[in-house]
């Protein structure tokens, strides 16, 4: 296998646990979103949607988490269980 492949391969295992967190965002009752942040294969903060709709995305929740937790995040991979929010565009 090339190093390419497995970096896919990461990839898609990142993107299912943020779908995991979409499920689980649903399951409480909030927007159908989860996210994670992801450095050098670490995983930075997970995070599901805010109850409060519209105040705390799982996106910008993982941003946050992860920026609170490690700082500067130049390199690291930002994965979204839904079509990430449009203020990151």
């Amino acid at each position: 296998m090339e190093k390419d492949d497995a970096v896919y391969l990461d990839d898609k295992e990142y993107l299912k646990l943020a779908i995991e967190n979409s499920k689980k965002s649903t399951d409480a009752g909030n927007f159908p979103a989860g996210a994670l942040v992801v450095k050098n294969e670490k995983i930075l903060s997970s995070t599901v949607s805010s109850p409060y709709p519209g105040l705390f995305h799982a996106d910008s929740k993982a941003i946050t988490e992860a920026f609170s937790k490690n700082g500067y995040l130049e390199g690291s991979t930002l994965y979204v269980g839904l079509e990430s929010c449009l203020m990151w565009y």
